[in-house]
């Protein structure tokens, strides 16, 4: 293990351990700092068989260090709950990839009376888009930030009776700060209005129309699409719980018509606990997602004189993943976790000058372990893999990846 690797293990340790002393009364409001470590060991999720090009280094350790705040605050029938995180992050060998980051999730449960209840949400991120979110044969190493804001507002009436009634509206908003990928910039709207029936405490039914359109302003397009939600949670008793969701889904562009999609989405999942120690969840899931670049295509426009052309390209795909989690107790301050997840994608490439399909297959594995000294510190660590395959390999390309990573956390109250 490098010296540098070693020395970042033992700060990251030396957080908890500190925690350990570090006793306080409780309070609503929280002040910490994290610091995590993460080997990998295919950074940009390339191919095996591929070499990078110069200057590049597949394998990388990233640290980041981190400052955290975090509040629960009751105030009358008012919950007020949020959390922030200033991050920085270094690269031990593609250090161009060298960045700032931050994280808010924050809201406000309120209620009056009259069965009268809602939250209202805020939540914003800045970090380095995810390598192996971008489709296509060849990689992407450019540093892209990825900027997203959302706000979110639901209503509800009724809650404690056999009848609720519940509506939302939200807006999201992405952002990147490369240029070629202007094309996947997205304001998003939407609205939903339903209601949910309870028959029995272990049981309900529920029902909503959804609706989303979003504004694509780099590339004059919108993309319109309709949920019809059915849904249902069940709890037979105190050790198992399941719920449901289906929704038919209509997805419609405004001028990439080759990028509509007419389906089934929907969510389900099963948590079984069935000892004190031990829990396990299970989930299935099946949705829709697209992302667009400038992409510079060399056409040839005669048999020996070719044309650069610039394109915005479509990405259009749709994705199944089924993953099982399981937590296991070792002891009250000790915790092992262990997770397995696999994943279909249809995808689906438009541009002006063509239109292309594929699918591949994603499978992973990861194992951890969390020691919790006290209760506002803890250290933990995970290993995991990760391997992609693909079918026709003109939109995806297969590559696999191992992380190893640890993080020691404090927090004063």
């Amino acid at each position: 293990m490098p010296t540098r690797t070693f020395r970042s293990c033992l700060l990251a340790a030396g957080l908890a351990t500190l925690g350990a002393t570090a006793q306080a009364e409780t309070s609503p409001y929280a002040l910490g700092v994290s610091l995590g470590l993460q080997n990998e060991s295919n950074l940009y999720r390339a191919r095996d068989d591929v070499a990078l090009a110069p200057g590049l280094s597949r394998s990388d350790t990233v640290t980041t260090a981190s400052l955290l705040a975090n509040i629960d605050q009751l105030f009358g029938r008012q919950r007020a709950f949020g959390n922030l995180s200033l991050s920085d992050n270094r690269y031990a060998r593609n250090d161009y990839l060298n960045s700032r980051g931050y994280g808010l999730n924050g809201g406000l449960d309120w209620e009056t009376v009259e069965r009268v209840s809602g939250t209202l949400g805020l939540r914003a991120n800045q970090s380095q888009r995810a390598f192996n979110a971008s489709t296509g044969t060849v990689i992407d190493p450019r540093k892209n930030l990825e900027n997203t804001l959302g706000v979110d507002a639901a209503f509800r009436v009724g809650v404690v009776t056999r009848w609720t009634a519940e509506a939302s509206l939200g807006y999201f908003r992405v952002d990147y700060s490369e240029p070629a990928y202007a094309g996947s910039e997205s304001k998003r709207q939407s609205a939903s209005l339903g209601a949910r029936w309870r028959p029995s405490s272990l049981i309900n039914f529920g029902t909503a129309l959804r609706y989303s359109l979003a504004d694509f302003p780099a590339r004059a397009d919108k993309l319109t699409t309709y949920y019809l939600d059915f849904t249902s949670s069940w709890t037979p008793g105190g050790a198992s719980s399941a719920y449901a969701r289906l929704s038919p889904t209509r997805q419609t562009y405004q001028n990439a018509a080759a990028g509509n999609f007419s389906g089934l989405t929907g969510d389900a999942g099963w948590q079984w606990q069935p000892t004190g120690k031990l829990r396990l969840n299970t989930t299935l899931t099946r949705n829709t997602n697209q992302d667009s670049y400038n992409q510079r295509l060399l056409v040839p426009i005669s048999p020996t004189l070719a044309e650069v052309v610039q394109v915005t390209t479509d990405n259009v795909y749709a994705t199944t993943q089924l993953r099982l989690a399981v937590d296991y107790e070792v002891t009250g301050k000790i915790a092992a976790t262990a997770s397995a997840s696999a994943a279909q994608r249809t995808l689906k490439q438009i541009n002006q000058l063509l239109a292309l399909s594929d699918n591949d297959r994603t499978s992973a594995l990861s194992l951890g372990a969390r020691w919790t000294p006290t209760r506002g510190s803890q250290l933990g660590c995970d290993i995991g893999s990760e391997r992609r395959s693909t079918g026709g390999g003109l939109l995806t390309r297969p590559y696999s990846a191992n992380t190893i990573a640890c993080n020691g956390q404090l927090l004063l109250r």
